[in-house]
């Protein structure tokens, strides 16, 4: 890939050239589309959501048990993937499973 250097572009000509590269890469991969919509939330929505404490979110963060992502130093969480993460954790440990 070149490397490019903007120097002066009007924020509409970059946002116009972004969303042709998006609708350009969609259209090249359809079946990497999901079906599910993606739901970022804060922690405490996160953990009204899936009945957990702060406590437990914090340590189950640091654990590496549920991804996240940071946003200009904000912590989000993708609900249905915290939830599949924690359902696959729970049968990793479950005797039942092994």
């Amino acid at each position: 890939m070149d490397k490019q250097i903007f120097t002066s572009v009007p924020i509409e000509d970059l946002m116009q050239s972004l969303r042709l590269i998006v609708r350009e890469e969609i259209a090249a991969n359809p079946s990497s589309q999901s079906r599910e919509t993606t739901e970022y939330v804060n922690g405490e929505a996160l953990c009204s959501f899936i009945g957990i404490s702060k406590p437990t979110l914090i340590r189950y963060r640091k654990k590496g048990k549920i991804p996240f992502i940071e946003v200009g130093g904000v912590l989000r969480y993708d609900k249905n993937k915290v939830a599949k993460a924690l359902e696959l954790g729970n049968k990793k440990g479950d005797p039942k499973h092994g």
